[in-house]
């Protein structure tokens, strides 16, 4: 049986000097938008669309032991394999992998919809959460690859906008669908259109030739370099570190052995999967050229801190309204969309400041500045606060959101080389998902913890655990009536805890954004890993090592034509062994992008740079890998 062409390209020889197909423009493009933003929707809707349905499914699989998986064990495969999309987006056709991401989230929702107990379905979220991984970061890397640099920003801000407002609906349409229906709708809503989306992929996305020389390697390489060794690494210790988060304080004590150990091999694999990456050298699984990279180092910083943030708000907010404010679970779904306008008007308008300006650290800091007031203002909350001020908070809030919500994947497509491009977007997503992941298990921690405390202290007539286990939704209908202002305020005032978590973490989120360049994303040289400093005035090269130099035997030249000046390209092959190596410039990433191919050899070349023009090249040396850095 013949195998559909975009499943046959997965083996199908890649000419690596073939020009690069055009980009996509009018019907097509929008239409190609259009299907990342519906791939993208469904993600984003099932992020945060269980957390309004989890009373419900607990009820019909009786048991609240596993509440705490629902949403976390999405999460965890969503984040441990987000890197290792990325490099499957590298190394394999683009469309190909993009398509299979949706066909395993799709087989994930249809598991979660048919579950007939609480272990298929929180099987069904795993694998959801896998396949909800690469298509997040392919669908940012697709759109990456379809528009030209400069309307990237606008167009990122389109889809940001997309998964933004629909993490928000998430809470009121599983919470119709619960109510209304059936809980069940949450996920059998994913398949048809997720069909959609396949129908319109399948015929009409052309796969990028970025970084067409790197499906060229051998089999054998290609495995090497997706580091399989490493994802198995960094999934054990996120699982470890989330077990001890969900746990502590709640099932087992703090000092229990448990926790401990849980939190030792955290510590443990993190030790360990950092000196495996540098062991690894240019093809791990996250490049020191890559995270070493001044502001992709901040920007997964900044993600890490502000994606913490919203997950919890969106987690938290439905809560508090539900058990203060007595609103049921549509209700609150509801109320927390009002930020949704705000968020919407200042994502659009940072995609056009972008394109016109294209710096990104001013609506970076705009955001945490408004975020910082929105979730201090938070913690005024009280049960006779009116409606009109939650609104108004969450509405601030949403504007400050909006500005800084898509930096960090802008960030990546607009100042990495193309060839990084997909491993790029794939850290910056992972460091959002991983900061509510994390923070959401914090956050839930802090409440039970300090809701148990105030129970104990104000009612203690009244069993903390019963009252856990019934719920927000149920308070008012399980409760005597005379005991409802108590355990509203104690639910309020356990809350606050949470608040100042998301205030201070906005405070550090600074950090990230006061280290980032002062660079604009619309640069052209910026984005294919120019200088980070004004341009310097030519200086003749010369090779950091003796060996190197004395080795010029079969050297050969490349004349490069580059900011309207010529640029020679001395390619000397290096007698240096091991992965990684050194180069004099990046110009190997610059010049040849899509306009020449280096010659293959056995063996490692070292770049140095004769450059006639003031294109302001980084002059120190700097690691790179030879088959991988040449391949932009």
């Amino acid at each position: 049986m013949r195998l559909p062409d975009f499943l046959t390209k997965l083996r199908k020889p890649v000419d690596p000097n073939a020009p690069p197909p055009p980009l996509p423009t009018g019907p097509r493009l929008l239409l190609l938008v259009f299907l990342a933003c519906i791939a993208l929707l469904l993600q984003a809707l099932d992020t945060t669309i269980v957390s309004t349905a989890i009373p419900a499914i607990s009820s019909e699989f009786k048991t609240t032991q596993d509440v705490g998986w629902y949403g976390s064990a999405y999460f965890l495969t969503m984040c441990a394999f987000q890197i290792f999309w990325g490099r499957l987006y590298t190394f394999y056709d683009l469309k190909t992998i993009y398509i299979i991401a949706i066909v395993i989230f799709e087989v994930g929702s249809l598991l979660c919809a048919v579950a007939p107990n609480s272990s298929s379905f929180i099987v069904g979220r795993a694998i959801a959460g896998v396949g909800g991984g690469g298509v997040f970061s392919g669908s940012f890397v697709s759109i990456a690859f379809s528009v030209p640099l400069e309307k990237r920003p606008m167009f990122a801000s389109i889809i940001g906008t997309v998964y933004g407002v629909a993490s928000v609906l998430g809470p009121p349409i599983g919470g119709a669908f619960t109510s209304k229906a059936t809980w069940r709708w949450c996920f059998y809503i994913n398949l048809p259109l997720g069909a959609i989306v396949l129908g319109g992929l399948i015929p009409f996305f052309r796969s990028p030739q970025a970084a067409a020389k790197l499906r060229t390697l051998p089999r054998k390489d290609k495995l090497k370099r997706m580091d399989a060794t490493g994802t198995i690494i960094f999934t054990g210790g996120i699982t470890c570190l989330l077990l001890a988060l969900q746990w502590g304080g709640q099932t087992y004590p703090w000092q229990d052995g448990r926790i401990i150990a849980l939190l030792v091999i955290f510590g443990v694999a993190l030790i360990v999967y950092i000196f495996w990456q540098n062991y690894l050298g240019p093809i791990a699984t996250i490049p020191k050229k890559i995270i070493g990279q001044r502001s992709m180092a901040f920007a997964s910083w900044y993600s890490f801190c502000q994606g913490g943030v919203n997950f919890v708000i969106l987690y938290y907010a439905p809560l508090w309204l539900q058990a203060v404010k007595g609103r049921d679970a549509v209700e609150s779904g509801l109320d927390i969309v009002t930020f949704i306008g705000g968020m919407t008007f200042s994502m659009l308008v940072t995609g056009y400041g972008l394109t016109k300006g294209g710096y990104s650290m001013p609506f970076m800091i705009a955001c945490i500045a408004i975020v910082a007031i929105g979730t201090g203002l938070l913690t005024t909350w009280t049960p006779d606060i009116s409606m009109a001020k939650v609104y108004g908070y969450l509405t601030l809030y949403g504007v400050g959101q909006g500005f800084g919500w898509q930096q960090s994947i802008l960030i990546a497509q607009t100042m990495l080389p193309a060839a990084d491009i997909p491993t790029g977007t794939s850290l910056a997503s992972v460091s959002k998902l991983l900061g509510g992941a994390v923070f959401v298990s914090v956050s839930q921690t802090l409440f039970n913890n300090k809701l148990h405390d105030l129970v104990t202290e104000r009612i203690p007539e009244l069993d903390p655990k019963l009252l856990l286990e019934i719920g927000a939704t149920e308070l008012r209908a399980r409760l005597p009536a005379e005991l409802i202002p108590a355990v509203t305020l104690a639910y309020n005032d356990a809350l606050k805890d949470v608040w100042w978590l998301l205030l201070a973490l906005t405070g550090v989120s600074l950090i990230g954004a006061l280290g980032v360049e002062w660079r604009s994303v619309t640069n052209k040289v910026a984005q294919q890993g120019g200088p980070p400093r004004p341009p310097q005035a030519p200086v003749e090269e010369k090779a950091p090592s003796s060996d190197l130099e004395s080795n010029t035997n079969g050297a050969s030249s490349i004349t490069m034509s580059f900011g309207g000046s010529e640029s020679t390209e001395k390619l000397v092959p290096s007698t240096v062994d091991g992965a990684s190596h050194w180069a004099g410039s990046t110009m190997l990433e610059l010049g040849l992008n899509g306009q020449a191919a280096i010659p293959r050899t056995q063996q490692p070349y070292r770049l140095m740079h004769t450059c006639g023009c003031n294109c302001g090249l980084p002059k120190p040396p700097v690691p790179y890998d030879p088959i991988y850095q040449s391949s932009s």
